[in-house]
């Protein structure tokens, strides 16, 4: 069975978040898993792409500590990526009052510059090498990833049963700066690569 290398951006302080977060990922996941944990960087881009550089499945899923998998999420997910389509999550539900904060139908395109597949992304490494590395920002991060496969022609489609419970922690990154800091830093970078 393939392995699929899970890569879990996390800072200190969050270890309750983290620990909830793996645990997860080992008692709901078929597929031989390897747990790639990026501690203390300034954003998820160069969590995930460090993650990825150590990370030896041959799926790689990028996710974050306040995220939890539902059950058999990675079933359908390898097999959407078998036939050259990633997989965008058909539920991400927020805890904080159990509703359904995105849904897509099973094979739904997701297109357009401004489509996120919602903190979540998963592909195989051939896919990840020909759709590029994470932008180094926070906010837009999942986004380009979507656009630049999107313009790569690797298509996106709603994946039923690829589905997680987001906790919508605090992420708490950002190297000092305030969120309206951060958050216009970040503008300058996506437009920048968007362009």
């Amino acid at each position: 069975m393939a392995t699929i290398s899970v890569i879990v951006p996390t800072i200190d302080g969050r270890e309750d978040h983290l620990a909830r977060c793996l645990d997860a990922y080992r008692e709901r996941t078929r597929h031989d898993l390897e747990l790639v944990v990026e501690t203390n960087h300034p954003t998820c881009g160069l969590a995930w792409n460090a993650g990825a550089k150590r990370a030896t499945g041959e799926f790689l899923h990028f996710t974050a500590d306040d995220l939890e998998p539902l059950e058999d999420w990675d079933a359908r997910a390898v097999d959407f990526c078998k036939v050259e389509l990633i997989p965008a999550p058909s539920a991400v539900v927020d805890l904080t009052d159990e509703s359904r904060s995105r849904y897509l139908a099973d094979r739904q395109p997701v297109s357009g510059v401004g489509a996120d597949i919602d903190v979540v992304p998963f592909c195989s490494r051939e896919q990840f090498g020909k759709v590029g590395e994470f932008l180094t920002c926070h906010y837009f991060t999942d986004s380009y990833f979507t656009y630049r496969a999107i313009a790569r022609q690797i298509r996106i489609m709603g994946c039923t049963g690829y589905a997680f419970h987001h906790h919508v922690a605090a992420v708490g990154r950002g190297a000092g700066m305030s969120a309206e800091e951060r958050m216009a830093h970040d503008q300058a970078i996506y437009e920048q690569a968007c362009a």
